[in-house]
């Protein structure tokens, strides 16, 4: 059941996985990608909140949702609501390379926006 699944990965291996998001930057897409393979498409929104709350440094969750959206296959209107925003607040932030990372996710919203 995708419900059990996404509960029980959140409760118990999204407190496993973010010292390793922090830690190991090289390994987030992986990481991210097993993650979401707990998490089918109707709970991505709720893993998202939820490891924005386990997350304490903006700048790693940051990254994470660039590489999260990056993964994405379809966006309910909520998601890409969720996704434009910390586009944005990436574009806000001192560092270059997640204001680079920001405009990547505002060029997957155009291409998207061009599709339909």
């Amino acid at each position: 059941d995708d419900y059990v699944a996404a509960g029980l990965f959140m409760e118990y291996g999204l407190p496993k996985l973010v010292p390793l998001l922090a830690s190991r930057p090289s390994k987030r897409r992986r990481l991210l990608e097993m993650a979401y393979c707990f998490c089918s498409q109707p709970y991505h929104l709720k893993f998202i909140k939820s490891m924005q709350d386990a997350q304490n440094d903006m700048a790693t969750f940051l990254h994470c949702i660039v590489v999260l959206m990056h993964l994405e296959k379809d966006f309910s209107d909520d998601l890409l609501d969720l996704y434009l925003y910390y586009a944005m607040v990436g574009l806000g932030q001192q560092s270059a390379s997640l204001r680079a990372a920001a405009l990547s996710m505002l060029v997957i919203v155009a291409q998207k926006d061009e599709s339909e």
